[in-house]
């Protein structure tokens, strides 16, 4: 996407003045600013629900300024909104359902009648819809009108309305050393030396600390090393050592940030992707946390696997 010169005034107000932003493919791009500085503003005009006063964009070097909000959606830009604007008397798959219904190429009368071609389609919409509610954890819900789910969720559900009215933006290949991985199970992904830390932590919360920990290191054989390692991760988790047996669900929010980086640390990672590492800490145990991070960065996993003699205090 290209913007060129945005500028919109409300009135004498200036909400945005001149603004220039491209978005190549496959980038992810923010846009930060206090509130009120235009980031909605911009959205509104980028998805046609506002009219720029001046200026261009265009999407895949096709001008789009001024088109309909529906227009713009059939080329494929999605967009989430800053609150959820859901179907909240609908489940949640149904939400999703609806948000694929530009993809439909069967006409309206053929659905009405449920003609075995509209049927068709719509079981292969059903699988999709199946598909992005399993990527974003919302399949154990599906079934819940999305006025009742938790503030939390129903951002994700907005999530994945944008997902499902936009087919372009989920498309494109993940590579890791140079072997193709989208699309393959999660078990799969974890045996190649990819681990992920989920918002939330996900500990097994009834399970003690170190049966967290062994878990983490569930798919290596060697236990001899595995013990080794462990040793290490409690010289640098001294709190761990203290608690660990005790059940994960006992724990403070940040000995649980804590165990989860160890538990993710224990499969002797690759690649190590932490999603909000710092969510729900006090200021003092983020810097804990980012120092820790900082550790990892430096010595690499070596140091956690006991090879090496490496100190953060050094």
């Amino acid at each position: 996407m290209t913007i060129r010169n945005l500028t919109k005034y409300f009135g004498g107000l200036a909400a945005l003045y001149n603004v220039d932003l491209d978005v190549f493919e496959s980038e992810i791009l923010g846009v930060i600013g206090p509130n009120g500085a235009g980031k909605t503003t911009l959205f509104n005009m980028t998805t046609g629900i506002l009219r720029p006063t001046s200026g261009r964009l265009k999407f895949n070097g096709e001008d789009i300024t001024g088109l309909k909000s529906h227009k713009i959606a059939q080329m494929g830009i999605g967009r989430t909104f800053q609150a959820s604007v859901l179907f909240m008397e609908a489940t949640v798959f149904e939400n999703v359902f609806t948000a694929f219904h530009m993809q439909y190429k069967q006409p309206g009368w053929k659905a009405f009648l449920h003609t075995p071609s509209a049927k068709k389609e719509q079981l292969v919409i059903k699988q999709k819809v199946t598909e992005i509610l399993e990527f974003m954890d919302l399949a154990p819900v599906k079934d819940k009108r999305a006025v009742n789910l938790p503030h939390g969720y129903q951002r994700m559900l907005g999530v994945c309305l944008a997902l499902a009215s936009a087919p372009r933006l989920t498309s494109g290949e993940i590579w890791f050393q140079g072997k193709r991985i989208d699309g393959l199970p999660a078990h799969k992904i974890a045996q190649l030396g990819i681990t992920h830390i989920p918002e939330g932590r996900r500990l097994f919360a009834p399970m003690t600390v170190l049966e967290n920990l062994e878990m983490g290191a569930y798919l290596r054989k060697n236990k001899g090393k595995i013990a080794k390692q462990l040793e290490s991760i409690y010289e640098h988790f001294n709190i761990l050592r203290e608690r660990r047996n005790q059940k994960a669900g006992s724990l403070s929010g940040g000995e649980q940030q804590m165990l989860a980086l160890a538990r993710a640390l224990m499969s002797q990672p690759r690649l190590l992707l932490m999603d909000e590492p710092s969510m729900g800490l006090s200021p003092t145990l983020v810097d804990e946390v980012a120092r820790i991070i900082r550790d990892i960065n430096r010595v690499g996993r070596d140091y956690y696997s006991g090879r090496t003699k490496c100190s953060h205090h050094a």
